[in-house]
């Protein structure tokens, strides 16, 4: 989530188009920076980077996201997963 939020906030330079398609629709709730999740048509394709990051990334909350630089994101993300009760998913 670190590298995701230095993408979306330009402390990282590239070209994010390449990477994220960002949410033009922006009746959705949460934060102004929803991603829209790729399709991945090939089982290694769902391994990538920028789509196994969309969900986690979606739903932060809008004071996450909204920090201002780095160490301030880490603390209310670290933050926020502390609150969550964790549910390892079946196998």
């Amino acid at each position: 989530m670190i590298q995701v939020f230095k993408f979306v906030k330009g402390f990282d330079r590239v070209n994010l188009s390449r990477l994220f398609n960002f949410n033009v629709d922006r009746r959705t709730r949460g934060h102004p920076y929803k991603m829209v999740k790729p399709q991945a048509k090939k089982p290694a394709r769902s391994n990538c980077f920028s789509v196994r990051s969309v969900n986690s990334w979606n739903s932060l909350p809008a004071d996450v996201v909204a920090a201002e630089t780095v160490n301030t994101f880490k603390s209310k993300l670290d933050n926020h997963w502390r609150g969550l009760e964790y549910s390892p998913s079946p196998k």
